[in-house]
């Protein structure tokens, strides 16, 4: 696979290299029909209970009609192992960032510092950065595209560079901070200096949206930043951050202060919780989640909590008090008249109830307290409107994207191995009919109609075993060229993964195709009339 793409023969060699795989795999399946299918007859003539011998001469007769045969079984097999197995091993490989913060909280309309100063040093939170990512601007390098859309993403050096961990391409990482906290100074990313034709060193114009005088600044890193990319792509920030990082640089609140009049607005919480390891309640260690359909009853629950989550005691005064001074009328309370119960349940039904059957009590218990510790945090700023989710919750719906993607994509050549089962059918009933007057020679010396039913689908089945075997081997080896690519095109090293469950399915789907193409020409063979199969030449 390292061979691929090596520029010998220009941009065609991975084209040429797909064909002579798939060429040579199918040259070289008669003569593993001759030799692998020996032994595979032996095994299907003992679960059959027919002459090993008479299978052997079913099989081995058409040589090259059952290579076609296992050819065409070969081809839309290894198209399902190879997307399986490239996608497996992208999603192994993919390391998730590990100088990550656990949780994102994106506010919007952005909410003055004090109150989120304030939001952020709620219990459960720990270590946190406070970002503005709401900036519109035109950044002006020597590149010839100007884009009004790019932002100017602002934070504290410090915090930023405590929890965002930024990898440096160019420039160092102390001197760097040292610019910045000077002023005028600002951090891009490498699609931004390719963009803009600007380099380490050079100096950039960034003009807000609806101002005319442009700020000047100087580059002082090129870096690369896996947790807001993450986290960018996965909020779009509400249309907050550009979709490509070409349209982003980096600098500091106090830069943005000086160009905004002094207004001080975080848009964006980079946090880690701070929640102490506790047991979880008894109903978070139930087969089925906890019913929370009657108002007293759920408040009841929550406050059995209490010992076990110390952390939301504010919040749980909070509610005795709210459910005490609503007003109580004979329809009963509303769920609006004690918000912070409503907030405590949806972070329930939401969050931790569709997952329930999939995690342990520790897990579900984890994550409805870091749920709630999402939801105050805006609750607390003050925002209108907001969007947040941990890392842990991220990771797994990344997973889960990844898992239904590569479904979707290994329907096509499912779809294509069905239909090849239309022509393996016609090569089955060409192999039967070609030998009428053998089975008919079996039928005249003895042999029931259900011994010839068997010896053809023991022949269907020992093909469909072969293609299978040799669909496998050219799944694998077109994988390893997959992943090759992935690797030379985009620098990510996939972990080679196979997905055993997913190919068994694979594999028993295509024996299964191979079976069914074979009984309706064993059933025909079996009822011929024998003097006239006698009589065809």
């Amino acid at each position: 696979p390292d061979k691929w793409f090596q520029p010998v023969y220009g941009p065609l060699r991975a084209v040429l290299m797909v064909f002579l795989l798939y060429g040579g795999y199918a040259l070289v399946t008669p003569a593993l029909v001759r030799i692998i299918g020996q032994a595979t007859v032996r095994v299907v003539a003992v679960i059959l209970g027919v002459r090993q011998q008479l299978l052997s001469d079913q099989v081995g007769r058409a040589t090259w009609r059952s290579a076609a045969i296992c050819c065409g079984l070969m081809v839309g097999l290894s198209l399902i192992v190879s997307l399986l197995v490239n996608s497996k091993s992208l999603a192994a490989g993919w390391d998730f960032p590990k100088h990550f913060c656990e949780a994102f909280v994106h506010v919007a309309p952005p909410v003055e510092r004090a109150k989120a100063d304030m939001a952020r040093r709620i219990p459960g939170v720990g270590d946190s950065a406070l970002v503005n990512v709401s900036t519109r601007c035109r950044i002006d390098g020597q590149g010839w595209l100007r884009w009004d859309v790019s932002r100017f993403i602002s934070g504290d050096p410090d915090e930023f560079f405590n929890i965002a961990r930024l990898e440096f391409l160019k420039g160092e990482k102390e001197e760097a901070i040292a610019k910045l906290r000077q002023g005028g100074h600002v951090l891009v990313t490498p699609e931004f200096e390719r963009a803009q034709r600007v380099s380490l060193g050079d100096r950039i114009a960034v003009t807000l949206t609806g101002q005319r005088r442009p700020y000047y600044y100087v580059i002082a890193g090129v870096v690369t930043s896996p947790a807001l990319d993450i986290a960018a792509n996965y909020f779009n920030a509400g249309g907050q951050l550009a979709a490509t990082s070409a349209l982003v640089v980096l600098g500091t609140q106090a830069d943005l202060r000086k160009m905004v009049g002094g207004r001080d607005e975080i848009s964006m919480f980079l946090i880690n919780f701070n929640l102490p390891e506790t047991e979880p309640p008894p109903e978070f260690q139930a087969d089925q989640p906890p019913p929370v359909s009657d108002l007293e009853s759920t408040l009841a629950m929550v406050e059995r909590w209490r010992p076990a989550m110390l952390e939301r005691a504010r919040e749980l005064a909070l509610i005795r008090q709210q459910y005490e001074q609503a007003p109580k009328t004979s329809v009963g309370m509303s769920w609006a008249q004690v918000p912070m119960l409503a907030m405590f349940r949806s972070a329930l039904t939401e969050q931790v109830f569709p997952g329930w059957n999939k995690s342990t009590p520790q897990e579900r218990w984890r994550a409805f307290r870091e749920e709630l510790t999402l939801r105050l945090i805006p609750a607390y700023a003050g925002a209108a409107d907001e969007q947040h989710k941990s890392v842990r919750a991220l990771k797994a719906q990344i997973d889960r994207d990844l898992n239904r993607a590569t479904l979707i994509i290994t329907a096509i050549p499912t779809v294509a191995l069905i239909v090849a089962a239309l022509g393996v059918g016609n090569l089955m009933m060409a192999n039967v009919t070609s030998r009428t007057r053998q089975i008919a020679l079996l039928r005249a010396v003895g042999a029931t109609k259900w011994q010839v039913t068997r010896l053809i689908i023991g022949e269907a089945i020992v093909l469909g075993v072969l293609g299978s075997l040799l669909g496998l081997g050219l799944g694998f080896h077109a994988a390893s060229g997959m992943n090759a690519l992935v690797e030379s095109i985009w620098g990510l090293e996939p972990k080679f993964t196979v997905p055993w469950g997913w190919i068994s399915l694979g594999i028993a789907f295509t024996v299964g195709v191979c079976l069914i193409a074979g009984i309706i020409p064993a059933r025909h063979a079996a009822r011929n009339n024998i003097i006239d199969a006698m009589q065809t030449t």
